[in-house]
């Protein structure tokens, strides 16, 4: 319930805001509302992901908006980038504009004659007017505020026009804006994180630009507007909108609205202290999810950065979305900024590959193999068998933070078959190579697939380094850059049974034709 006291105070009106209501008193509804002016990074995720965590909690609505009204910087793609990250991440909104609502449409620049009708609904009012100055006359005043250092704001120049005047400045088609008419008030409110905050809006910056020029809002007019009729009941948002709150709400009495309950969140960092950026690519999402991150991996990460838990991190084992949702709680918010520590992502993403089935991430490797080596000339085709990837992973999922370390250079010989190029150093004659394979390929034709082992491969073939009067480490030296084309990497005999019986004999036979051409 909103309670409005005008008591003077230093020459000014007082007022208070604050809510009783339970949050079970009323539909809970809440939004996420990005601008697409870049992609979305992990300071965005995090405020998706809380409100989407608040609104299941509370048996609520999770509400996608789009907040497109700053024209100017608008990037191609990110309202749908939005829109398939919150997907992947299944923080598929209940309403949005992809999907529709009964509150649409969920586009700002589709919803201009809404702020229209709400802007000369104010103005009828008397809470706001028609603001005739031109860009030139308010920029020579800021530059005098400026000069005589003082906080620039508007000197209400056209706050009390005539309305004839007015009507005259419409006839002619002057440009105009419409201001925000604000009292020189101290405004305090309760926030649900960082509790008892006061702000005076005018002080600061005098009357606020609504509607612009073009016909467009600002972000703020658009914002209570919206969040208004789309019966937002709480708003979750980043720090950095703390000290717009007491204009938001201002506006809201301007209209005779009540205001939906607020809740900051504390400002998310990189490790080094930096702020994060739409546009710096090291902190948005889709490319971790390109580097083959699991989406539970980047909720717990996101999830934890900023409080809302009280068992948080649980020593790196990440939780279910039904785990976070029960375990969430806006009281354990903090308000101390966060960094971004990646090490933590990579802790969750381990955990994830370690405690699920192999044949439940088959899927998963065999997407990221096939995105990453689908136009390779050398690439096998069955290497995205699903023996094949269960036996890679029975090897090596242990080892494993990410699909993608299976990418690396390290690994490519699992994906591709060596060129002839990788042979040119193997210390030793081309016809002498081609009898050690030969005698290889004879030895590794013995039992079942089940019996090719690296135990048994590995007694196999202590007769051929004994035959051929070889040392162990030149013989596994010979072995590892013949099947790999690499002069490390996993053991070799463990590489052997990898591969199977059937993919080893292969290759070591098309590297015997290769030393036979040589010799």
């Amino acid at each position: 319930m909103l309670i409005s006291l005008d008591v003077v105070t230093n020459s000014a009106a007082f007022r208070w805001y604050s809510w009783k209501r339970s949050y079970s008193s009323e539909a809970v509804r809440l939004r996420f509302a990005p601008s697409p002016t870049g992609f979305l990074h992990f300071g965005g995720l995090r405020t998706a992901m809380y409100n989407y965590l608040f609104a299941k909690k509370l048996h609520g609505k999770f509400v996608l908006r789009i907040e497109d009204t700053d024209r100017k910087r608008l990037i191609p793609g990110a309202v749908e980038n939005f829109q398939n990250i919150l997907d992947w991440l299944c923080l598929t909104p209940d309403e949005g504009p992809f999907i529709g609502g009964c509150y649409g449409p969920y586009v700002q620049s589709e919803r201009l004659k809404l702020y229209h009708t709400a802007a000369l609904e104010l103005i009828e009012r008397k809470n706001a007017y028609r603001c005739f100055c031109s860009p030139d006359r308010l920029m020579l005043m800021r530059k005098e505020a400026l000069r005589l250092r003082q906080a620039p704001k508007y000197d209400r120049n056209c706050c009390y026009l005539p309305e004839a005047v007015v009507q005259e400045n419409l006839e002619k088609k002057v440009p105009f804006v419409v201001r925000l008419k604000l009292q020189p008030s101290l405004v305090t409110f309760s926030d649900m994180v960082f509790g008892v905050c006061s702000m005076n809006p005018y002080e600061s910056e005098g009357d606020p630009v609504l509607l612009k020029s073009d016909g467009y809002p600002t972000y703020h007019f658009a914002n209570v507007v919206d969040d208004h009729a789309m019966c937002i009941s709480h708003v979750l948002r980043g720090e950095e909108w703390l000290a717009s709150t007491t204009k938001h709400l201002l506006l809201y009495e301007a209209f005779g609205w009540k205001p939906p309950r607020f809740a900051h969140l504390p400002l998310m960092k990189a490790l080094s202290g930096g702020k994060l950026s739409k546009r710096d690519s090291s902190a948005r999402v889709d490319q971790y999810q390109n580097r083959g991150y699991f989406p539970l991996a980047i909720l717990n990460f996101v999830c934890f950065a900023g409080g809302g838990f009280l068992d948080a991190r649980k020593q790196g084992c990440a939780y279910t979305m039904k785990e976070l949702i029960d375990m969430f709680d806006i009281k354990l918010i903090s308000r101390h900024p966060t960094k971004l520590d990646f090490t933590w992502l990579d802790h969750y993403n381990r955990d994830i590959i370690r405690q699920t089935n192999s044949e439940d991430l088959i899927p998963h490797l065999r997407q990221t193999v096939k995105e990453r080596y689908k136009d390779h000339k050398l690439f096998n085709a069955e290497a995205l068998d699903d023996q094949y990837l269960k036996a890679i992973l029975r090897h090596v999922k242990d080892r494993l933070s990410n699909f993608s370390e299976l990418l690396s250079d390290e690994y490519e010989f699992l994906w591709i078959t060596p060129e002839p190029e990788s042979y040119i150093n193997i210390g030793m004659p081309g016809n002498e190579a081609q009898k050690i394979l030969n005698a290889v390929c004879d030895a590794l034709l013995f039992g079942n697939d089940s019996s090719f082992t690296k135990d048994n491969v590995s007694h196999r073939m202590e007769n051929v380094i004994k035959s051929f009067n070889l040392k162990k480490s030149e013989f596994l030296k010979f072995m590892r850059l013949v099947i790999t084309g690499r002069n490390r990497g996993l053991p070799v005999y463990e590489i052997f049974e990898i591969f199977g019986r059937e993919n080893s004999i292969n290759r070591l036979r098309k590297a015997t034709v290769i030393f036979s051409c040589d010799s």
